[in-house]
């Protein structure tokens, strides 16, 4: 696995005595918010055949960018156990968790060309890391140019929806294995002056109904207000979508299917600025680019945004509108299932009845419902589900979470974290010592510029073509100085 470390965790006290930052997480085993941003398994990092006879295995992961720094956590935790302990029918499993996207939401390279195939197979052609929940589904349904599997588990933070196969982006041939919980809420830009502190559940339905266009309609100032949505394909904006649907059916009395089309609210813009930038999952970005702008996002992953970015691109989470939804892991069902897909060669272990799925995922005794593994999805920003909860297998349409959004206490572990309101670093009003550094150079050379006209006013012969190289010179130090000081404010 490799990681890019964006700051320390945040320990408690540290955060309480600022102020200034999302409130710290204290599980028990864990000193606060992870600001570690898992970067998983790289493009080079190849599978190990599991039709190999050396006693190793390896076990994949791909999908969701919801929950991939998570899912690449648990990895990294997972291969620091010991070689017993990993041990499943003969065979030492290594886990690799590809990331969706770059932390910048920019898609990731492709896994590689001609890597071995997990499941005693090789590809010949580069296998596109799939980026979301969907796109994760689909690649579980695919096979390789032999009959093999590509990846053994996809994440999603979509629910089962068995109407649909695999290769459709549902999850027919699988069986749906929860983990966590996630809370989705609306946030803003914290320069952001004219929304209100707290949107009521009819409040947002008015705006992604687009019947609020201006922030003084729900409580807010004066201000236009830009609705954005995920893009397509994304397991929150489907998510969001529907309970934008629900509301529509008991606030408004409409019919859910005219504002949910099943993936995303109708007419609602799933892009942004100029060049039509497609709208991440849980990035902050739409927001520092478009002070208007309102987006749905993990509250967790929204607490991670302000912690590992700095003042000028924090955002701020509006209050009120919280909606809960499960984490899921998805499974191929049996090899029934997966040969009707293609999949003659597949390690019968990462079958929903599996060894390995039992050891991994299942209630009980998979390793994602551990404590260990509780403590690592609190910090990470996740509820953690309870022991009755995490992990019980779910081959029917549906979210184990109620319709309304809200799971009842005794479903989920509670995290501290994911109780406290969030406040955000306010931008700095003291230059920094970088601006102050550039806005000298500038005033300096601007005034060698103007002392160079001057000169060359009253040079003359060949004196004058060297006052005018001089200017031509400090006319372009003068643009870099601007470019430098435009970039250090």
């Amino acid at each position: 696995m490799f990681v890019r470390k964006y700051s320390a965790k945040l320990g408690v006290a540290g955060l309480a005595a600022g102020a200034v930052a999302f409130a710290a997480l204290a599980p028990a085993s864990a000193a606060g918010l992870n600001t570690t941003l898992n970067q998983g398994a790289a493009s080079t990092a190849k599978p190990v055949d599991n039709a190999a006879t050396d006693g190793t295995g390896t076990i994949v992961f791909a999908g969701s960018d919801t929950i991939q720094y998570v899912i690449a956590d648990l990895a990294d935790a997972w291969n620091k156990k010991s070689v017993a302990e990993r041990t499943i029918d003969g065979k030492a499993y290594n886990v690799l968790s590809y990331n969706a996207l770059k932390d910048d939401g920019t898609a990731v390279t492709s896994i590689g060309t001609g890597w071995a195939g997990i499941d005693g197979t090789d590809a010949a052609t580069n296998i596109t890391t799939p980026n979301g929940s969907g796109p994760g589904l689909q690649l579980l349904g695919k096979t390789d140019a032999n009959g093999g599997s590509v990846i053994s588990y996809a994440r999603s933070s979509s629910a089962p929806n068995i109407d649909k196969s695999l290769v459709d982006k549902g999850s027919k041939e699988a069986t749906g294995f929860p983990f966590a919980l996630d809370t989705v809420v609306l946030a803003v830009s914290a320069k952001n002056t004219t929304a209100p502190a707290a949107l009521s559940d009819q409040q947002v339905l008015d705006i992604y109904h687009g019947d609020a266009k201006n922030w003084s309609s729900v409580g807010g100032k004066a201000g236009v207000i830009d609705a954005l949505q995920p893009k397509s394909g994304s397991g929150t904006a489907k998510f969001f979508a529907a309970q934008i649907g629900n509301l529509y059916g008991t606030l408004d009395q409409g019919d859910p299917t005219a504002i949910n089309d099943g993936s995303q609210v109708v007419g609602i813009p799933d892009k942004y600025g100029t060049d039509g930038t497609p709208v991440a999952e849980h990035s902050g970005a739409p927001l520092v680019a478009d002070v208007n702008a309102v987006v749905p996002i993990s509250l967790g992953r929204a607490k991670v945004w302000n912690a590992t970015h700095d003042a000028n691109s924090q955002i701020r989470v509006i209050g009120g509108f919280k909606k809960q939804r499960a984490l899921w892991l998805f499974a191929r069902n049996n090899a029934t299932t997966a040969g009707a897909l293609g999949q003659t060669k597949v390690n019968a272990g990462v079958y929903a009845d599996g060894n390995v799925t039992k050891k991994l995922l299942a209630n009980g005794s998979g390793f994602f419902c551990s404590p260990e593994a509780q403590a690592i999805i609190a910090a990470d920003g996740f509820y953690a589900l309870s022991g009755s909860a995490c992990g019980v297998p779910r081959t029917t349409s549906g979210d184990i979470v109620p319709s309304t959004g809200v799971a009842p206490a005794s479903m989920f572990v509670p995290n501290p974290l994911l109780e406290q309101a969030p406040v955000v670093t306010p931008p700095s009003t003291t230059p920094n010592a970088a601006l102050k550094a550039a806005q000298a150079k500038l005033k300096a050379d601007q005034a060698k510029l103007k002392a160079a006209k001057k000169a060359l006013k009253k040079a003359k012969g060949h004196k004058k073509a060297v006052w005018k190289k001089k200017i031509v010179k400090l006319n372009k130090a003068i643009k870099k100085d601007k470019a430098a000081v435009a970039a250090a404010a």
